[in-house]
């Protein structure tokens, strides 16, 4: 099959981890796979991805809405559509997801949308809400990433499909590229310590709240490091907390840490957290949208990581639990491994999405 996957931006987000995998599990299976997608985040989500993947720019393609970029964009995507003849259109993000069903003719490709957490729509895209729904009939098939997501959207009248995100087994190995090293190398330096170290993975902008973080970082005394990719550092850091700014394939950096800091005011299925399960690491999240039920697994002897609310307070109540009993942390980060094993991995994701794009060609054929 030649499968053309369109997302808005080309940055390092859940959407763009989520793609990777599967696209590269596609590519070795014998798809002809392409990914299009904006300029926004200049490709770097798309660095580690196989040379037998297309890379498409869709130069017009922005996250905001501004008319006449996206008329061009629409036009961009037709061509590319037209151009490229893929058998499965599957795309990615609400605006993406716009777009390509007003420029391409449903009948003609079937279309697949997986929609990577539906609060980011709901809550903050509510402009685009109206014009999802609108669009719905044109859509093969609509995915969505957790149980939570599936409710809610099953109560605002979609008719969704359940496939969890999945993500690869971490390689262990250390990257060439310099962000990585610079991030690795302070790493194994906190290592040498002796003391513990979280790993916060967030861009410094909404649904992300790496401000808690921060906060319980102040309140914890030096008792453990934490390092954030995402964001930059402040004057008024604690020594403990360190700040390297947004790295692409940030996820490598797992392995080599203690536990996992994910806060968040909405999320849909976490692909951090999930690369955190795979790497046998514990987490501590924020008590939203599908991540409670990464510890719902009643075949674990324990949970592997803590769910809380949106304090700096409970953070570091969590933070604290981790940082001082390791114990703890390999019970819980056992846990994990096995459940990655059970619901997560890659090819999991892989073969349900193969099954579902042969079951909506077979649907167009008829």
């Amino acid at each position: 099959m030649r499968v053309l996957h369109i997302v808005t931006r080309s940055d390092s987000g859940g959407a763009q981890c989520m793609i990777s995998n599967l696209a590269a599990l596609q590519s070795q299976s014998g798809h002809i796979v392409a990914v299009a997608s904006g300029l926004e985040g200049a490709g770097i989500a798309w660095h580690s991805l196989p040379a037998s993947i297309e890379k498409i720019p869709v130069r017009h393609l922005k996250r905001n809405i501004a008319p006449w970029d996206d008329l061009l964009a629409l036009s961009e995507i037709r061509h590319i559509c037209m151009g490229w003849k893929p058998d499965i259109v599957h795309i990615h993000t609400s605006k993406a997801a716009a777009l390509t069903r007003i420029a391409i003719n449903p009948n003609r490709y079937p279309i697949i949308y997986t929609m990577h957490g539906y609060d980011q729509l709901k809550v903050a895209n509510k402009k685009l809400l109206f014009i999802d729904k609108m669009l719905s009939p044109r859509t093969s098939a609509i995915v969505a990433v957790s149980h939570y997501d599936l409710k809610r959207m099953q109560t605002d009248g979609y008719h969704p499909k359940l496939i969890a995100n999945g993500v690869k087994a971490p390689s262990g190995q250390k990257s060439d590229a310099s962000e990585l090293t610079l991030a690795l190398q302070l790493l194994e330096d906190l290592r040498k310590k002796e003391s513990p170290t979280g790993l916060m993975i967030a861009r410094p902008s909404s649904p992300k709240r790496p401000e808690l973080v921060r906060e319980a970082a102040r309140q914890l005394n030096g008792l453990c490091s934490i390092v954030w990719i995402g964001g930059n550092a402040r004057a008024d850091d604690p020594p403990t907390f360190y700040a390297l700014g947004p790295i692409s394939d940030a996820g490598r950096l797992i392995t080599f840490c203690d536990f996992v800091l994910l806060p968040s005011d909405h999320e849909g299925l976490p692909m951090t957290l999930l690369e955190c399960l795979a790497a046998g690491k514990p987490f501590i999240a924020s008590n939203v949208g599908g991540i409670p039920e990464l510890l719902k697994d009643a075949d674990l002897p324990i949970a592997p990581g803590f769910a809380v609310e949106n304090s700096a307070e409970d953070f570091a109540s969590a933070i604290h639990s981790l940082a001082d009993d390791i114990e703890l942390r390999k019970a819980m980060g056992a846990s994990g491994k096995k459940l990655w094993e059970k619901c997560y991995t890659a090819e999991i994701m892989a073969a349900e999405y193969e099954s579902l794009y042969k079951h909506c060609k077979q649907i167009k054929k008829e």
